[in-house]
């Protein structure tokens, strides 16, 4: 009879849309982002449908100019002293519109505003359900099928329940952890749905959830793209399923010699080398007029100051052509972990959400937290 009523409980607060401890738990989850680091500098207008919570209890509503000038935060061209300056709620319903010189977005849950270094530094505290179907928006184009974008969901969890790599494992909104710009598609906001709570774990603990767009056939290890300690699930392997991404032929590009000199922080390039490659063709180790340096370093420096669009990843060959070097290459990014048009290919020939995971990161289980 007990277990007959308590079923009836359950049933009853289920019908009436009662969360249930665990689920007001996962949805009270919140994660930080730092947002539009290399967008906004020192003056932005925001704008939240709620209210701006200033220092000594006072609040704020409509249009409000931010401004840093030297370690101080101006409101409206008042000083703000004290605590952090929050704009908004950082629940589902709230959102708070950023303009800046030469954009406008528009961010669920609160900001939180702050200066450091003479800058503005704007921190999207937002619901951790809401914060992963705005990873899958902006990680993954529109019209892809639903596996695809419940795996990139998975995924995004994860690395937000893990954390990121700055200092306290702040989140930031650049692909260096995971792209967000706010904003929410409703196949998105599905997939989130659909994977609710769960994350990658290997043997418990939760993984390193490494992705990329294209590896062009052929992943690579972890140990050979970042160095350390190789990672179970994080090994080389064949993909045939990413073939009809726009990356996946063979690329090529010129860089002229005083371009890839600045990139390097040097006066002038004499000559470029690659001194080891995978069997698959992923650069592990390069020589700079016979320095040696990781295939990631030298990859790294030139997107930072080239733009990422450049060297398109650190699967190429390279040679020297006059004044410039020539790189040949297939694929884009890292080749670590999951390849997003792979995961393309396998959901399009109907794979679940699962094994298209599994496939990627073996020996790996999907668990709910």
């Amino acid at each position: 009879m007990a277990l007959r009523t308590w079923l009836l409980a359950l049933m009853l607060a289920l019908g009436a849309g009662i969360l249930l401890p665990a689920a007001v738990e996962a949805q009270a989850r919140k994660v930080e982002v730092r947002i539009l680091e290399r967008r906004v500098t020192t003056k932005a207008e925001v704008q939240s449908n709620g209210l701006a919570y200033l220092p000594g209890g006072r609040t704020q509503t409509g249009r409000m100019t931010l401004e840093a000038r030297g370690n101080q935060l101006r409101l409206n061209g008042q000083i703000i002293l004290g605590a952090d300056l929050r704009i908004g709620q950082p629940t589902e319903n709230s959102h708070v519109e950023v303009q800046w010189n030469s954009g406008k977005r528009k961010y669920p849950g609160s900001i939180r505003v702050q200066v450091e270094d003479g800058a503005l530094f704007l921190i999207n505290e937002v619901p951790l359900e809401t914060y992963v179907a705005g990873v899958v928006s902006a990680e993954v184009p529109d019209l892809w099928p639903l596996p695809a974008l419940r795996a990139q969901a998975v995924l995004a969890r994860t690395l937000a329940r893990r954390g990121g790599d700055h200092p306290g494992k702040r989140l930031c909104d650049l692909t260096h952890c995971q792209a967000y710009a706010g904003g929410r598609r409703s196949d998105a906001v599905q997939a989130a749905r659909d994977t609710n709570g769960r994350v990658l774990t290997y043997r418990g603990a939760l993984i390193q959830p490494l992705y990329h767009s294209t590896c062009g056939g052929e992943r690579v290890s972890n140990a050979a793209i970042f160095g350390g300690a190789a990672l179970p699930y994080l090994q080389e392997g064949m993909d045939p399923y990413c073939a009809e991404s726009p990356h996946a032929a063979r690329w090529s590009v010129r860089v002229l010699e005083s371009e890839l000199a600045r990139a390097l922080g040097r006066p002038r390039i004499e000559a470029v080398q690659v001194l080891s490659q995978t069997s698959g063709g992923w650069v592990a180790h390069m020589a700079v007029d016979g320095r040696p340096m990781s295939g990631y370093r030298f990859w790294q420096a030139v997107g930072r100051e080239l733009g990422w669009g450049v060297l398109k990843s650190m699967r190429f060959t390279v040679r020297q052509d006059g004044n410039a070097y020539v790189f040949d290459g297939f694929g884009l990014g890292h080749g670590v972990g999951l390849c997003q048009w792979g995961a393309k290919g396998q959901a399009e020939r109907g794979i679940p959400y699962a094994r298209i995971l599994a496939s990627y990161f073996p020996g790996t289980a999907i668990a709910r937290r």
